[in-house]
This record gives C-alpha cells, sequence and structure tokens, in this order.
C-alpha cells in the first residue's frame, strides 16, 4: 500500500511539473540602417530590440543581447526596432518610423543564433525637414536673442562633410537659432520625432517655438547635456508637445536651438549639430 501511495505521488508531481523546455537563443549586437536620398544620412543610435513570437512581446532587450525563445527549427519573429526617447535610460519607445522586422531564423534548442539586421524607414514617414547642412542655403537662422555666431565647420569638427556650430566667445552668453519655416505638424496625439547627431561642451536646449492665437510661444523640450568629445545621436519626443493642451490652437512651429553659458565654463562655448530629421 505504501508504494503504491509513493507512485501515485511521483506521477502527480510529474503531471504538474512536466520537463521544461529549453530555449534556444537569439544574439543581437546591434542594427545597421540603409536611407534613401529623401531619408537623410544613414545614421542611428538604436539601443532595444523588442522581440515577439507569435504576436506575443517576448520582451524588451537592451542590445547586445542574447534573447531566449522557445521554438525549434525554422521560426519567425517579429523585431522593433527601440531607442531611447529623448536620450533617457528610463524611457524606451520602439521607433513608429522604421519598419519592423520579420526574418524567419533557425533556431536550435541551447544554442545561439547571432542576426545583426539592418532597418529601413516606413514609406509612410512624412520627413517634414532634413538638414545635413551640406547645400548652400541653411534652414536654421539666428533669432533676436542671439549673442553668438552660427558656421559650417568640416573636417576633424564635423561629423560627416559639413555640420552646424553655434558658438560664443568668452564674453557672450546667449546663443538662439530656430528653423526659418514654421512647420504644420500633426496633433491628437501622433508621434513626431526629431532626430539629430550632436557634440557640445555646453549643456544644449531643444524645443518649439509655436504661433499661436495669441501670439507666439517658446517651449523648451529638452536638454543635451554636454558631450564634448562624443558624437551622439538623439530621437526627441515632439508629438507630446505639439498635442498638448496649452498648443492646441497652434497653426505652425519652428524648432529651436539654444544654450546659456554654463556656469563655470571659460573661453569658447559651443554645440555643433547635424543630421537633423524632423519625422511624422
Amino acid at each position: 500500500m505504501a508504494v503504491a501511495v509513493v507512485c501515485a505521488s511521483v506521477s502527480s508531481c510529474e503531471l504538474i511539473n512536466p520537463d521544461e523546455q529549453i530555449p534556444a537563443f537569439l544574439r543581437m549586437e546591434s542594427y545597421s540602417i540603409t536611407t534613401t536620398s529623401a531619408q537623410g544620412y544613414p545614421v542611428h543610435s538604436l539601443t532595444d530590440a523588442w522581440v515577439y513570437h507569435n504576436e506575443e512581446l517576448i520582451g524588451v532587450y537592451e542590445l547586445p543581447a542574447s534573447i531566449p525563445v522557445l521554438a525549434e527549427g525554422p521560426t519567425q519573429l517579429r523585431i522593433q526596432p527601440g531607442m531611447r526617447v529623448s536620450g533617457q535610460v528610463g524611457q524606451r519607445s520602439s521607433h513608429p518610423f522604421l519598419n519592423d522586422l520579420t526574418p524567419t531564423i533557425p533556431l536550435f534548442p541551447d544554442s545561439q543564433t547571432v542576426y545583426n539586421p539592418t532597418v529601413t524607414y516606413k514609406d509612410s514617414a512624412v520627413f517634414k525637414w532634413l538638414e545635413s547642412f551640406e547645400d548652400t542655403g541653411l534652414s536654421l537662422n539666428a533669432t533676436d536673442q542671439n549673442q553668438g555666431v552660427l558656421t559650417r565647420v568640416q573636417g576633424a569638427e564635423a561629423f560627416a562633410g559639413q555640420s552646424l556650430k553655434m558658438t560664443l566667445s568668452g564674453d557672450q552668453l546667449l546663443m538662439e537659432c530656430a528653423t526659418a519655416l514654421a512647420y504644420t505638424l500633426k496633433k491628437a496625439g501622433a508621434p513626431i520625432i526629431l532626430e539629430l547627431s550632436y557634440r557640445n561642451n555646453n549643456q544644449l536646449y531643444i524645443g518649439l517655438i509655436s504661433t499661436t492665437l495669441t501670439g507666439p510661444r517658446q517651449t523648451t523640450i529638452m536638454a543635451l547635456n554636454a558631450s564634448p568629445d562624443v558624437w551622439k545621436h538623439v530621437y526627441v519626443n515632439v508629438g507630446e508637445t505639439v498635442s498638448s493642451s496649452t498648443l492646441a490652437n497652434a497653426v505652425g512651429h519652428q524648432v529651436f536651438f539654444g544654450f546659456i553659458r554654463d556656469e563655470g565654463l571659460e573661453g569658447e562655448a559651443y554645440a555643433i549639430i547635424d543630421n537633423i530629421k524632423l519625422i511624422e
């Protein structure tokens, strides 16, 4: 009788705790990006992978990562390229204007398959503003408040080709420039992303000067900390500001860049920008 009881107990345990499936691993190091001439320079700072299997979210992974997948053999996945919104580690999102990746990948339990994809922009993405500072004209003008100088730079100071440098000399305090055009942008929570590359030795502010029924309204969206030695690429969430109640009656928006000399910074204060894309 005791033996029968033990056997029943073991059988019950096997039913409750069946052998766990051994996962396969998808190894992703990084993305590459391909653009057309109408989509600007091919640069990005995509950090994450939003991975789906059978349309269920497996997880969001910061690259590089080894992603466990409970599947074997040729397996179709859906991967959304992800970014840090406004450069913030705690604010992550899939990029709304990049195509999802839908690879079929051979997976093997307890084995690793490497996948480093190339991403592309969606055909539906509308590039409202592109600026690489290679053309003769310039789409940014100094505002009435500006005390500094706007110059194109190249060579070691530039990102690629030519870049725009905003400079304050030792006795100047305020730099500000804005787009020559005011852009009509979608509202009602529609995604709008401003991308740009930058290098700076002074905190740099980015925002909108909006034309409203009661006059112009200036809104700072974010500040970029100094990065004098390394070029960075950032994604700025403009859609949330455009859709805010304070700009409900706005009919156009200029993008502005500016900075006030950081306390304790002597000599030249500067910010260099390039590869600007305003997408909706």
